[in-house]
Formats: C-alpha cells, structure tokens, sequence
C-alpha cells in the first residue's frame, strides 16, 4: 500500500483497526520481519524488537509518535468531527493541511502521514 493509499484509508475509517495500525507503524519506520523464531516480530525506530507496534489508530498518544521532529501538531472537536493539523516549526498554527477523521489518533495519523508526504 502506498502512502497515497493508506492516507485514503484512513481518512474513510471508521474506528481504530490493527491492519491500518499495522500500516502506519511501516510507513513511520517500523519494520516487520516474517519467518522469525521467536514472537518479536516488529523493530521499532529506536531498532529495539517488538511483539506489535502500537496501536497507532487507537491510541493518541501513539499517534503523537507519528509526527515528525520538528513538527508541531493541532487537534480539536467542533460540529461533530476531530480536525488535525501538522506543521513544520517555525511556520505559524494553522499553516499546516487540515485533516478530518472519525477519532483523534486516525485524524492525527492522517495530519502526520500528509505532512511526511509533503502533500
């Protein structure tokens, strides 16, 4: 899945899903190993071994993670949706591409992945 592909989807789910949590922790450095012997299955950024990656369309602050150093982030709730924003410091708040999303850590997701992709 491209990163064009995954933004698409998590911009049409509905709630958390490992499969896209999945998705996200590859697209943000994670990196999953098949045919090992023992259960840590994922490596992490930091290249320390993991059972999963977190569950990045569940959680918030795994979400947080997604945002790249030098970044800054903004979420809110208004008229019955979350909106993200993500902006590269020392541009000003609201400069970065606003996203929508059912639950804030997809919505943040989306803000990062977007920003990493330069779109």
């Amino acid at each position: 899945m491209t990163l064009t592909e995954l933004i698409a989807a998590l911009e049409a789910a509905t709630g958390p899903s490992r499969d896209l949590s999945h998705r996200v922790a590859e697209a943000v450095g994670w990196v999953h190993r098949e045919n090992v012997k023992n259960d840590f299955k994922w490596l992490g950024p930091d290249g320390q071994a993991y059972l999963v990656p977190p569950h990045f369309t569940e959680s918030l602050d795994a979400a947080m993670t997604t945002v790249m150093e030098g970044y800054e982030w903004q979420l809110e709730f208004g008229e019955g949706e979350y909106k993200a924003s993500v902006w590269a410091v020392p541009e000003r708040a609201g400069d970065g591409l606003v996203c929508i999303g059912a639950t804030p850590a997809i919505t943040l997701c989306t803000a990062a992945l977007r920003a990493r992709s330069g779109a």
